[in-house]
């Protein structure tokens, strides 16, 4: 999304200055995954697939989560918090954040 449109190069570029190393194979890999689930359109220019995201991140992570939900942890919403809530590296500022989300979820109020 930061990018806006870019070719598997500028998207391994971006994700080295980040210092992230991936092989240009892994994310064309990638790519073609979240353009079968939708979440990316291609389009040629000369040699080169320009991506870009059809869909909003919103709406991205949403689905992302639901997968991950649904594949990895059997449709369990509290498998899932445990999962996060147990790797330890949570900072007390999302644990607040946290417990404001579920409080609001509780009275009605979810955003």
């Amino acid at each position: 999304w930061k990018l806006g449109e870019g070719t598997p190069e500028d998207i391994r570029t971006s994700l080295v200055e980040k210092g992230r190393s991936i092989s240009i194979g892994s994310i064309r890999n990638m790519l073609g995954i979240m353009m079968q689930k939708g979440y990316l359109s291609r389009k040629k220019n000369g040699k080169a697939y320009y991506y870009r995201a059809s869909i909003i991140r919103d709406e991205a992570r949403k689905n992302m989560i639901r997968d991950l939900l649904v594949n990895a942890f059997e449709g369990s919403e509290s498998l899932i918090v445990a999962a996060l809530l147990n790797t330890g590296e949570i900072r007390e500022e999302e644990l607040e954040e946290i417990r404001r989300l579920v409080s609001d979820t509780d009275k009605g109020e979810a955003s």
